[in-house]
């Protein structure tokens, strides 16, 4: 049981480090894992999604301009009926910069381009929930 929660802590540190080798030999090493990490990467790609979706969605209000974190905030309340913290909306676009779905830019954040299809995969695979309004 010790040894688990060793295995995990030390997963976790490498998962937040980014360092995708020490990753897949920890799953490779200790396939249940995988099975406990599966969840949380679904809820937390969802999460991802929603936040970039929301970034995408403002950019374009703003004529493709760079989107403040405030304004990301407006568009999960407002648009995607989500209501966020600033600080998870800071972390969660730091993360999402991390894997490459957007970009810190004076004034704001813009998507990339992989940011601009997970956003686009998004709104159309939720359209019947969103409404019309995006």
């Amino acid at each position: 049981m010790f040894k688990k929660k060793k295995i995990r802590e030390e997963f976790e540190d490498y998962f937040k480090s980014g360092n995708e080798t020490m990753i897949k030999k920890m799953l490779d090493e200790n396939p249940w894992l995988l099975n406990e990490w599966q969840g949380k990467m679904d809820e937390n790609v969802s999460e991802q999604s929603l936040i970039v979706s929301a970034l995408g969605v403002m950019i374009d209000e703003n004529g493709g301009d760079p989107v403040p974190i405030d304004d990301v905030l407006f568009s999960l309340r407002v648009d995607f009926k989500t209501k966020k913290d600033d600080d998870t909306v800071k972390q969660m676009l730091n993360d999402a910069e991390t894997l490459g779905y957007c970009k810190p830019t004076q004034g704001g954040w813009l998507l990339t381009p992989e940011g601009e299809r997970i956003c686009d995969d998004y709104l159309n695979s939720h359209i019947d929930l969103l409404g019309s309004e995006i």
